[in-house]
């Protein structure tokens, strides 16, 4: 800084003082510059971070979970060298979300998939219907694009399972809102386009079953994150996951279906409850990680009554986890007591029990595992998971004719379950 002296006093020049304030400043933001140039980089590259735990940063916009930045690209979780269309369906979606998360920057359309998810039996709403509103007839380019990535996407899946060979599935696109019931729809909602992370990537072993989300901070920059189930229902901000639905249960209403409380066994039965012992699924559907195999199912009690039976964390729920079973296990044999059944289901021939399994996704929409009418009454049941036929005991089309063989399993002890896709084995326990 250059000083003159004058008499007593020392005076700075202005004009030169200024200069070089101006020039460290540009230094200054040319450095922050490099450096978030370079930040980026290593968050899209392919190479991940030796420690991903760095990454995990609180930000401000979302103040009721932590985020972690996502240290691949997308790109990376998407491809599938084993099935073309399952490749085909997540980029379109990808698409479709890209265009979608311009218009959902703030929560001008809430209201309207809040509107939807509210009187979804499986909590969606049809972008279909969605794109045919008046808030969507407009000139701008990103509605337009919006419009004709929904409207022209193709959605069609050749079934994996062994057991529906040459079967096509076919999907509408939809937005699965899974915190629909707590989320603030005043708030700025999760972009979710519906990518899964992909755990055998290198560093990325603790994240399985996280998918992709987008938000933008408070300066509209667009920040991409991971997300796991636990954030999804604990976060405030609605979580809108771009998806494959079925159109069927994304019509059908919540009225459709509704649980009584189970009842308490009768007096002669006080002692008796059906858990399942031994399991063992002869397939896999995951593309990396675990298999979530999972169980829902219900009872039509004599009065024409319908009951949940699963209890998961102390409470009746409409499925459970039976186990995680790892690429390895895959054909093994498990012997682990699991809870089936401790409702009332006497008499024998007018209570009725229907179930299935299959593989969970929680950031899927539910998907049909069957209907099934007894006693004027007809129960719907659901999982969520990524196509239709990834379920293990019954082809949903024939879950109808196979009600729990009570007689059998009551009388004999326990009764198997077998089909080419695994096995599961019902028993009959005395308290």
């Amino acid at each position: 800084m250059a000083i003159v002296k004058v008499g007593q006093f020392a005076v700075i020049t202005f004009k030169t003082f200024i200069m070089k304030r101006l020039i460290n400043i540009f230094i200054s933001i040319l450095a922050i510059g490099i450096f978030f140039s370079c930040e980026k980089e290593s968050f899209t590259n392919a190479e991940p971070l030796d420690n991903l735990q760095t990454i995990i940063n609180p930000i401000t916009v979302l103040d009721d979970i932590q985020t972690i930045r996502n240290p691949y690209s997308i790109q990376q979780y998407i491809t599938n060298p084993n099935d073309a269309d399952d490749e085909k369906i997540n980029l379109q979606l990808l698409e479709i979300a890209t265009t979608a998360r311009e218009l959902f920057k703030d929560n001008s359309f809430n209201s309207i998939i809040l509107k939807g998810a509210n009187i979804s039996a499986i909590n969606c709403i049809d972008l279909n219907k969605l794109v045919a509103t008046n808030m969507l007839k407009s000139t701008s380019k990103i509605s337009s694009d919006f419009v004709s990535a929904v409207e022209n996407a193709d959605l069609k899946h050749l079934s994996k399972n062994p057991l529906k060979s040459g079967v096509v599935e076919e999907y509408i696109p939809a937005i699965y809102v899974p915190n629909w019931e707590t989320a603030d729809f005043e708030k700025q909602p999760l972009i979710c386009p519906g990518v899964e992370v992909n755990s055998e990537l290198a560093g990325m072993e603790d994240y399985e079953d996280y998918i992709v989300a987008w938000y933008y901070d408070e300066m509209g920059n667009l920040m991409e994150i991971l997300i796991n189930e636990e954030d999804a229902m604990n976060t405030t901000h609605p979580v809108f996951i771009f998806d494959n639905a079925e159109e069927d249960a994304t019509k059908r209403e919540k009225s459709a279906m509704v649980y009584n409380t189970p009842q308490p066994l009768k007096s002669a039965m006080t002692t008796t409850e059906y858990h399942s012992k031994e399991f063992q699924i002869n397939h896999r559907y995951e593309g990396s990680g675990s298999s979530e195999f999972c169980i829902t199912g219900a009872q039509i009690d004599e009065s024409g009554n319908a009951h949940l039976i699963c209890i998961r964390n102390g409470s009746f729920s409409s499925w459970k986890q039976i186990s995680s079973v790892s690429k390895r296990n895959i054909g093994r044999l498990f012997s682990e007591w699991k809870h089936f059944c401790s409702n009332d289901v006497e008499p024998f021939n007018s209570n009725y029990i229907f179930w299935n399994t299959y593989e969970r996704d929680w950031s899927k929409s539910a998907k049909s595992l069957g209907q099934a009418t007894r006693n004027g009454t007809t129960i719907y049941l659901n999982g969520n998971r990524r196509y239709s036929s990834e379920w293990y005991a019954y082809d949903p089309s024939v879950l109808n004719n196979n009600p729990v063989d009570l007689n059998t399993i009551y009388y004999s002890w326990a009764k198997w379950h077998n089909n080419s896709k695994g096995k599961y084995r019902i028993w009959r326990v005395d308290l």
